[in-house]
């Protein structure tokens, strides 16, 4: 009966990509294979060169940045499903994509946990979920490494980054974040998740607070480098 009732749902109900609108299986999650397909991973040095963070390499506190997509159309439908509309499903499969990130990051020094980037306690009610703790949790089950929810807070409630210029992000971020279990990230090497990288302000200031609480070593693994 269940059988049945599946087939009859896609029958009237028949999956389509959320990019180019053609015909998928039902089995795919938001993109068509030829869509999926369409997504090349960039190398872990990729980063350094072409991504704006870079402009703020020489003060941060951040060894590495690592993200496995550029931003495009198609990864922006990625994120915005994963964000915006709950299609949490999508997380298990981006994060285990995420593990030669972290693989690369382990060449340096070998990662002890992972701590998402947290979101101010009232937006992650109304979201129901943390996308970048649900990346997280993907990626520890496909590498091992334990995920140290609850070690960083978000203090401060920031607006949104997306329309700022850089100093802009950097000022809005600016002791937005706290260690609270500080016995979880000293001497410890952490890599940081998120789903977009931008400039790297979140990165870094997530980064410092955890250095100032006696962390050896932050990298920041994203998704997505915009």
């Amino acid at each position: 009966m269940k059988a049945l009732l599946k087939s009859a749902v896609q029958f009237l109900y028949p999956a389509y990509c959320a990019y180019c609108n053609q015909p998928a299986p039902a089995s795919m999650l938001v993109l068509c294979p030829r869509c999926w397909n369409s997504l090349i991973p960039c190398t872990p040095m990729h980063v350094h060169s072409l991504n704006s963070c870079a402009q703020i390499q020489a003060c941060s506190t951040i060894d590495d940045y690592y993200s496995l997509w550029t931003f495009t159309q198609h990864t922006q439908v990625l994120v915005h499903h994963l964000k915006y509309r709950r299609t949490t499903r999508l997380a298990p499969v981006l994060g285990e994509k995420m593990a030669p990130l972290l693989q690369a990051a382990s060449y340096k020094h070998p990662i002890d946990c992972l701590i998402p980037v947290p979101l101010y306690w009232r937006r992650q009610l109304w979201r129901g979920y943390n996308q970048s703790e649900l990346l997280s949790r993907a990626l520890a089950e496909a590498i091992g490494v334990p995920v140290c929810t609850g070690a960083l807070k978000r203090v401060r409630n920031t607006k949104s980054q997306t329309q700022l210029s850089l100093e802009e992000r950097q000022e809005n971020v600016h002791r937005a974040f706290a260690v609270k279990k500080p016995t979880v990230v000293s001497n410890k090497s952490i890599a940081l998740v998120d789903d977009v990288l931008t400039t790297g302000a979140t990165a870094n200031a997530c980064a410092r607070v955890l250095v100032e609480a006696g962390a050896k070593h932050v990298v920041a693994l994203s998704l997505i480098r915009a």
